[in-house]
């Protein structure tokens, strides 16, 4: 899918780039059908400095993607918010990955491009033919806050499209787990923090609650340490009840062990303790061996 994404800036203003959006939308759409869970693990595990501004808008379609079905919306309404999350940024990739990796904060002119980026993709969506109003209008507004203080018009609450605020959410989520040059990745248990803190101002109250009800606090790629001293990585959310999974991959004593041992956190002993970044749990391991082969595909 991030392959695919790299090649989306080239087609700006091309007819094919629409073809283009919707290919890696199915890709999203097969993988989040086959496990959501790996998929979300794919989010957490895929984070790194370089990358990011293509990284950055995949993730979002992924995480949009899940809360749009999550909400029983219609499919075809669920691809369009995805297409939106994928090329909200399309007009600021360049600039996006020359501040990932600057510890300085942008300058006057670039923070005119910033403001000015969601009405500019626009723009070159429609050069391309996109002419969905409903993926343009989510595109459009994805920066807008309920409070008003957004750009680029400055709405506020029920004046800004559901679906903007949707693909916000995961705009705002996933931009926080990703490490940059002047700080490391914060925490998904963290994130959904400054999401919840943000609630009535930033981001839409209701759709913060249940985007925590879908993602959960431990979402699956998260590291955690369990109250019997284990570290592993949560592999399965809560769901109807169902107790969040975690699979150990060190022992009390520090030890790797010889293969990841499946934990149930309903279970006192290995109730999530606290949450750790990925250097805490630094010892190797492919998804295969949390997921099995469907991670191998």
């Amino acid at each position: 899918m991030v392959q695919l994404a790299l090649e989306l800036p080239s087609q700006a203003g091309q007819i094919e780039l629409p073809m283009k959006v919707l290919a890696i939308i199915g890709l999203i759409q097969e993988a989040i059908k086959t496990s959501p869970d790996i998929t979300l693990a794919c989010i957490l595990f895929g984070q790194k400095a370089e990358g990011y501004a293509i990284r950055h808008c995949v993730d979002c379609a992924i995480i949009s993607f899940m809360l749009a079905s999550s909400l029983g919306k219609p499919d075809s309404e669920v691809m369009t918010i995805a297409c939106a999350a994928l090329t909200m940024n399309i007009s600021m990739l360049t600039l996006q990955g020359q501040l990932q990796d600057r510890e300085a904060g942008p300058t006057d002119e670039e923070t005119i491009l910033i403001k000015q980026h969601p009405e500019m993709s626009a723009k070159i969506l429609q050069q391309s033919g996109v002419n969905d109003a409903a993926w343009l209008s989510a595109l459009l507004h994805h920066h807008e806050n309920v409070d008003g203080t957004g750009y680029p018009y400055g709405k506020t609450g029920e004046n800004i499209p559901d679906n903007a605020k949707l693909i916000s959410l995961a705009d705002r989520y996933t931009a926080l787990l990703s490490p940059r040059a002047y700080r490391k990745a914060t925490l998904p248990s963290e994130a959904l923090g400054k999401l919840l803190i943000d609630r009535g101002k930033g981001v839409d109250a209701t759709f913060a609650a249940h985007f925590i009800r879908i993602l959960g606090i431990y979402p699956p790629g998260a590291f955690v340490k369990l109250r019997n001293g284990e570290i592993g990585v949560v592999s399965h959310r809560s769901i109807n009840g169902s107790a969040l999974v975690v699979h150990a991959l060190i022992g009390p004593f520090g030890l790797p062990l010889p293969y990841p041992h499946k934990r149930e956190t309903n279970n006192e002993r290995y109730e999530i303790r606290e949450p750790l970044h990925v250097n805490q749990a630094d010892i190797p391991f492919s998804m295969k061996q949390i997921w099995g082969t469907e991670a191998s595909a």
